[in-house]
């Protein structure tokens, strides 16, 4: 990893840059304006407007780059080749592109940055999973079982979870994503949509209700400057892959933008019992005119995959193909619609203040055959989030709040081989979320200073209520700009984790008193460098102390049961470097990610038995992702991604360890354009070195009738993938 980070900070461009002046003017009053971000299209930095407007940069390799500021509408500028550019920028009261708070600033703004993936970036890893994308951020660890098998934690938090992620937020735009659980469903969801993915680690944003891992936040939009626009992608790849893909965006009139997408995504599976098949079908639109702005979102998603389920050891070395046999044997399979939807909108009060509003629906209609039982489940939520911004000079404040309603309809049955059995149960629920927050910073010179603050409150109603109580969660943040585009955050911030509606209840569902939501404070230190050759550096150091730890104490043999037991620290430690090194008409861009993770059990205690000092399971200590891309004239272009990953720990007594593993992932395509049309035939190889490991674990794995534990989810062996995406 040193001889990279010297690498990365010793190359040089070898071929010469065009240095540009200007001037930027507001278009209505032709007043000079300071404070304007000029950025690539990747989002780094290339200069800033001083007080009259001016400023000075280094043309970028494409010619392109973007000039922000908050209250006018964003442009997108393609460099004449003239020394000197003046720019006319057209007034708003908030960023149409992205109609929030706390966005993503450049670096020069010197606010904490949530770390970005870009729609570009993330087709060059993977087109068809967020998995690949997700794990090039330090801290973030996303597991895939299979298609509809995930786990996503950042910085530990949701280690133990056995599926599903628990402590992370999602949002789209301004619509959650999380449900009344506080679970979080990303991959079934057309992220080629997204124009980029925002992830906060750690309790740092209470704009968008941060809990202790953090929150992932999918920003999209209809940015495009042509009447109409078309574009799609096909690919088929090992394993009985195939995938299509279609999207229209149409301007209407003067005013309203709409877009229209349909995605298909089938797959024989690896493993036997593996079958996928996923369709999304998404409208999206914005309307602007005068101080108004509404934007709204449709997803209908269809889903069914059938489960392999996790296996033993044994098996995952010897045969890893196989499923587990109760799954195999009953034929288990998940299958579900899914309507998510929303509408935003947003009205400029004045320059400087502006008022936004949401309403949102989240419903799923599943059904699952599983070995044990049979599970039909209807899942409604039904919410709204609003808040008031104001952008000044120097002062920032946003004052909001956000609540949910889901009513959940559970029912169980008899799993029979020739189907559906006799009903056993239903399980009604009702969960309520109220969150109220709010942000102040202020920049004077040099220095920022922030503070933030969340009040949470949860409901659970099944035949008897269970409530929380109210928690406040704070944050502070110091931030210093040193010179040489340098930066300098110190934050501390509280962040918590609300018990899910299954964990309060034993399994007989009666409630299990008096438990407590996992608070936790953060403590971290960042080091942001943005070189004028094209360096980029990041350095993290966090510690994260979690008291009333949610754990499964046993009672007797036979009886356990969850109770606030136990306390971790968590000590890390995120390194994010990238250098493009430019040779004539070539580029190669190295990346490197390198994440330490020494998460331990401070109080531990199940029985006789005393866990304190032991490693958390879930998370290895060392992980690594490098990337070296090659570019030639914006036609020919390769990916070689190399991944490391440490051993790590799968039982809470330390007794069973998941071997770490090493990976190679290759991607090439070629770019061409026929009369309108624009072509990407791209190629992929994912696993070159054809190397057995897990994608995922199952965390301390129960093991029933002297049967070994099921720990292990496969990896997928060598594969490949051909495509080709076209645009007109």
């Amino acid at each position: 990893m040193f001889f990279l980070l010297l690498v990365l900070s010793g190359t040089r461009s070898l071929s010469g840059q065009a240095t540009i002046r200007g001037a930027v003017y507001s278009a209505t009053t032709g007043d000079p304006l300071s404070g304007v971000n000029l950025v690539t299209r990747q989002g780094d930095t290339l200069a800033r407007t001083d007080t009259l407007g001016l400023f000075e940069m280094i043309v970028p390799q494409d010619s392109l780059f973007r000039v922000w500021k908050p209250g006018y509408l964003e442009e997108l500028i393609r460099w004449d080749g003239q020394p000197a550019v003046t720019i006319n920028m057209q007034p708003f009261a908030f960023n149409l592109d992205e109609v929030e708070v706390e966005a993503y600033l450049p670096s020069r703004n010197a606010t904490l940055q949530p770390q970005l993936l870009r729609q570009q970036a993330i087709l060059a890893l993977d087109p068809i999973s967020i998995e690949r994308s997700l794990n090039t951020i330090p801290g973030v660890y996303m597991q895939t079982g299979q298609n509809n098998t995930n786990r996503i934690t950042i910085r530990g938090a949701g280690s133990r979870t056995l599926f599903g992620t628990d402590k992370v937020r999602a949002y789209w735009n301004h619509i959650p994503l999380t449900d009344g659980a506080g679970e979080s469903t990303l991959e079934d969801l057309d992220l080629q949509l997204a124009d980029e993915i925002r992830v906060y680690r750690g309790p740092t944003s209470a704009l968008f209700n941060a809990g202790l891992g953090g929150a992932i936040h999918v920003v999209s939009s209809l940015n495009s400057d042509r009447p109409f626009l078309y574009q799609g992608q096909a690919l088929v790849g090992s394993f009985g892959t195939w995938g299509l893909r279609n999207e229209v965006q149409t301007q209407v009139g003067e005013h309203l933008r709409m877009s229209f997408s349909q995605a298909r995504q089938v797959s024989d599976g690896y493993r036997a019992n593996q079958f996928y098949r996923r369709d999304n079908l998404a409208t999206m639109g914005q309307w602007i005119q005068g101080r108004h702005v509404l934007q709204w979102m449709l997803q209908w998603i269809e889903t069914k995959g059938f489960l392999a389920s996790s296996i033993n050891e044994k098996t995952f070395r010897t045969n890893p193909a196989e499923a587990a046999a109760n799954w195999a044997g009953v034929k288990g399979y998940e299958y579900y619609v899914r309507l998510l939807g929303g509408v935003h909108y947003a009205y400029a009060l004045d320059r400087r203040n502006s008022w936004h509003a949401a309403v949102y629906q989240n419903r799923r209609d599943g059904f699952e055959r599983r070995p044990f039982d049979t599970f039909d489940d209807l899942h409604n939520l039904l919410g709204w989030r609003s808040f008031w911004q104001y952008e000044g000079d120097r002062m920032h404040i946003v004052l909001g709040a956000e609540s949910s309603r889901e009513a959940v309809t559970d029912n169980y049955f008899e799993t029979l081989e020739s189907g559906t059995g006799p009903f056993i149960s239903a399980d009604p629920q009702k969960r309520q979320h109220l969150d109220a927050f709010g942000q102040w910073s202020w920049q004077t010179n040099n220095w920022v200073f922030a503070a933030s603050g969340q009040l949470q409150k949860v409901h659970y109603r099944f035949a008897n209520t269970y409530d929380f109580p109210v928690i406040f969660s704070p944050g502070f943040r110091v931030t210093r700009q040193l010179p040489r585009d340098q930066q300098v955050h110190l934050l501390i911030n509280k962040g918590v984790s609300v018990p899910g509606p299954d964990v309060v209840r034993n399994e007989d569902r009666t409630l299990i008193p008096g438990l407590l939501p996992e608070q936790g404070w953060n403590l971290e230190g960042q080091y942001v460098y943005h070189g004028s050759q094209g360096l980029q550096l990041q350095a993290n150091v966090y510690y994260l102390w979690v008291r009333d730890q949610l754990v499964l104490r046993r009672l007797t043999e036979t009886i356990s049961k969850v109770i606030n037991a136990g306390s971790t620290g968590m000590f890390g430690v995120e390194i994010n470097a990238s250098y493009p090194w430019v040779l004539g008409s070539h580029t190669l861009t190295q990346t490197l990610a390198y994440t330490f993770a020494d998460y331990r059990f401070l109080d531990f205690e199940d029985g006789d038995n005393n866990y304190s000092g032991n490693r958390l399971p879930g998370s290895p200590k060392h992980r690594v992702n490098y990337q070296l891309g090659w570019e030639y004239r914006d036609r020919w272009h390769a990916l070689v991604q190399l991944i490391a990953q440490d051993r790590l720990p799968l039982r809470d007594d330390g007794s069973a360890w998941g071997d770490g593993y090493f990976l190679m992932h290759f991607n090439a395509g070629y770019a061409f354009q026929l009369g309108k049309w624009q072509f990407d035939a791209f190629g992929q190889v994912d696993n070159l070195t054809n190397t057995l490991y897990a994608s995922m674990f199952l965390i301390n794995a129960g093991s029933f009738g002297g049967a070994a534990p099921r720990y292990y989810y496969p990896g997928m062996p060598r594969s490949f993938r051909l495509g080709l995406r076209w645009k007109i």
